[in-house]
């Protein structure tokens, strides 16, 4: 198994056993490589495979609820009320709208004065601080860790993970991370108040919270995973110009730019290993009876470098992706 480029292994695998299949890392999981199964289990069966996986990598950091905890790692209704009050909130800060385009520009052109006075050698402050460097290092380790070999043995043995360097490394690296986000919640709750919109997503969590104080759903970890998910899966893809400033209506008169990024999101395979899915009830998929529980990895990278979809899938070519 090529760990670093696992869809090359999963291609080799269909062509031998077909789009689903299972393998052991060491325990079994069953692997979805195709579009037709990913368009089957994930959007005309999602509840069914919406669920999360209840391992012991996840447990040690969600405090071993039943459901999971926080929006990446939940499942049921805990999933259903930390993602719905996530959308609403970020559709209030202006996510899908031009409010969101601004603040959008406003951090690129701040980027933008670093960069040309780094040519020019003047004195500019650092973009981060220490403190924020230090924390997007230790999301960058974590996501590497928990794909290496030690982990995948540890989730599987938990009775082995105190023998492994590599588990001791990602706990103290991922309580490191849960700690730097309670702290912001600990500074938010001092100086919390209710007057005017809220400032970010802490503040908004915690006014909902205080409105609906029994609510089983909101705690203070659960809004630290919360924070911890929407920062690591919210990258954002922006357009840029050059004498004028091109606006994200300029889309449709951009298609090779539109194509480029396109083709960086498809060969950019930045989780190598899709976070596990589980099936919540029964369900057959081409053929193949799974049972509710069923550990499914639906693997996007191998679709993304199927040939069959993409020609020469491991050649950078943004002209697959314009329009005839």
């Amino acid at each position: 198994m090529d760990l670093a480029n696992p869809h090359r292994t999963i291609l080799k695998w269909k062509e031998i056993y077909g789009p689903v299949f299972t393998i052991w890392l060491p325990k079994p999981i069953v692997v979805l490589a195709s579009r037709e199964v990913l368009e089957e289990t994930l959007v005309k069966q999602a509840e069914t495979f919406a669920s999360r996986p209840s391992s012991f990598l996840y447990r040690m950091f969600t405090g071993s609820h039943h459901e999971g905890d926080g929006i990446i790692l939940s499942s049921g209704e805990r999933w259903q009320t930390q993602r719905q009050f996530a959308l609403k909130t970020l559709k209030d800060f202006g996510f899908g709208r031009g409010e969101m385009e601004g603040r959008i520009n406003f951090h690129l052109d701040r980027l933008l004065e670093q960069i040309e006075a780094k040519f020019y050698r003047r004195k500019v402050y650092d973009f981060g601080d220490h403190e924020f460097k230090h924390f997007k290092h230790l999301i960058d380790t974590v996501l590497a860790q928990v794909q290496s070999v030690q982990l995948l043995v540890a989730d599987s043995f938990p009775f082995l993970a105190r023998f492994l360097p590599g588990y001791h490394e990602y706990y103290k690296n991922g309580m490191a991370l849960q700690n730097y986000f309670l702290r912001e919640i600990d500074r938010h709750e001092r100086v919390l108040s209710s007057d005017g919109p809220p400032r970010d997503f802490i503040e908004a969590y915690l006014r909902e919270w205080k409105r609906h104080p029994t609510n089983r759903n909101f705690s203070k970890l659960t809004l630290a995973l919360n924070s911890g998910d929407l920062w690591t899966g919210g990258m954002e893809t922006t357009v840029l110009g050059s004498s004028s400033r091109v606006q994200l209506s300029d889309r449709s008169s951009l298609p090779y730019c539109t194509a480029v990024i396109a083709e960086l999101q498809r060969l950019a395979n930045v989780l190598p290993w899709n976070i596990p899915h589980c099936t919540s009830a029964p369900s057959t998929v081409a053929g193949f009876d799974l049972p509710k529980g069923t550990d499914i990895m639906p693997h996007i990278g191998a679709v993304h470098h199927d040939p069959a979809l993409f020609p020469n899938p491991e050649k950078f070519d943004p002209e697959r992706h314009k329009e005839q």
